[in-house]
C-alpha cells in the first residue's frame, strides 16, 4: 500500500523531538532537545537542509506550522512559544505565561490564533496579530498532552495525563463536554486526540494500549482499535494517530512501539496494514499527507521515513 521514498536518519545530532510538514507540503521542520530547529526543503525524492533556527534555551517538545507555511511556532522547556518568519530565519514573537514546561501548539485556520497546552495543565489561546493571551483555560489536573480544533475552528479538543478529553468552546473558553473511559476502574492517560476529517468523531489514544473513536455528542466509544492478537499499540510513549481518506475506505492509523506503522480499516477495525519502518524504536508521530497519499514517520531513534501510497 506504501513504499518507502527517502530516508533522513541524522537530522540532529541530539534526538529529534518532533517533525512537522509544511501544510503546502515544501518543507519539513524538525526539533529536538539540542533548542534548534531544521529546516528541510522537501523534493519528490529528498529533503535538503535549508536552515537552522536557534533561540530557545532548552529543548523544544512541539512545532506547528501556519496555515499559509509562512510562520512556524515551537513550543519548549524553556516555558516559551516563539513565531519565526520562516523567509528571514527570525523569531518574530516570544509568547510568555506558562508556568511550566510548553508540550503542545495547534494553530487554528485562522493564522492569527494558536492554541498551546502545558505541564502546568493550562491551555493559552493566543492572538498573534496582538502577540497576547486571549484565554487561560483551567483545563486538567495533570500535563497536557495533545490539542486539535475542529474543522470550523469552533470548538478544541485537549488529551491529558489525568485521563480527561475535554471539549471547550473557542469563543467563550467554557468546557462543553468531558469525555473519559474508565471502565476498569481507572482512566490511563491520554496521549493524542484528534478530530476526524468531519468533526463527528474523536480518536484518541491511552496509555492503556488503545485507540478510541468517540461519538462525542453522545458522549460514547463507538470504536476500539488493538495491535495484533489485542495486545497493545503504546503503554509507555505519547504516539500520534492519524486519519487517511485516499483510499476506498477510510482508514485510522498510529504508530506502535515496536517500529511499525498500523492501519486499521474504521468500519471492520481490522488492521489491513502493517507498516515496517526499519526501526524497532517507537514510531512517535505518523502524519498522512494529501489525505495519506503520502506519509511522514518519525522513530524515537530520530529515523525520519517519507512514504508514498502505491495506488496513484
Amino acid at each position: 500500500m506504501y513504499k518507502l521514498k527517502f530516508a533522513l536518519d541524522k537530522a540532529h545530532e541530539l534526538p529529534v523531538s518532533t517533525g512537522k510538514v509544511s501544510p503546502d507540503g515544501t518543507l519539513l521542520a524538525t526539533a529536538s532537545t539540542d533548542k534548534t530547529i531544521k529546516l528541510w526543503k522537501l523534493q519528490p525524492d529528498g529533503a535538503t537542509y535549508w536552515k537552522t533556527l536557534a533561540g530557545h534555551t532548552k529543548g523544544i517538545s512541539s512545532v506547528e506550522f501556519s496555515p499559509n507555511s509562512r510562520f512556524l511556532a515551537s513550543a519548549s522547556d524553556d516555558l516559551t512559544i516563539r513565531i519565526w518568519d520562516l523567509d528571514l530565519a527570525e523569531t518574530i514573537q516570544i509568547l510568555r505565561g506558562h508556568t511550566y514546561h510548553v508540550t503542545v501548539l495547534k494553530f487554528h485556520h485562522r493564522g492569527s490564533i494558536l492554541a498551546s497546552g502545558s505541564a502546568d495543565e493550562n491551555i493559552r489561546i493566543w492572538d498573534l496579530r496582538r502577540a497576547k493571551c486571549m484565554k487561560v483555560l483551567s483545563a486538567h489536573s495533570d500535563p497536557i498532552s495533545s490539542l486539535d480544533f475542529s474543522f470550523d475552528g469552533t470548538v478544541i479538543v485537549s488529551g491529558s495525563y489525568d485521563g480527561l478529553i475535554r471539549l471547550f468552546d473557542l469563543e467563550t473558553g467554557q468546557c462543553l463536554k468531558t469525555l473519559i473511559y474508565d471502565k476498569s476502574g481507572s482512566s490511563y492517560p491520554v496521549s493524542h486526540v484528534a478530530f476526524s476529517p468531519n468533526s463527528r468523531y474523536i480518536s484518541s489514544s491511552s496509555l492503556d494500549g488503545f485507540i478510541r473513536l468517540w461519538d462525542y455528542m453522545n458522549n460514547k466509544v463507538v470504536k476500539t482499535f488493538q495491535n495484533v492478537n489485542g495486545s497493545s499499540v503504546a503503554e509507555k510513549y505519547c504516539l500520534s494517530t492519524g486519519f487517511v481518506t485516499c483510499f476506498e475506505k477510510p482508514l485510522i492509523c498510529s504508530g506502535d512501539e515496536r517500529g511499525k506503522v498500523l492501519f486499521w480499516d474504521i468500519q471492520s477495525k481490522e488492521i489491513v496494514l502493517q507498516l515496517d519502518t526499519g526501526s524497532h524504536s517507537p514510531v512517535m508521530e505518523v502524519e498522512p499527507i494529501s489525505n495519506g497519499k503520502r506519509l511522514m514517520t518519525l522513530c524515537m531513534d530520530g529515523q525520519i521515513r517519507f512514504w508514498e501510497s502505491e495506488h496513484e
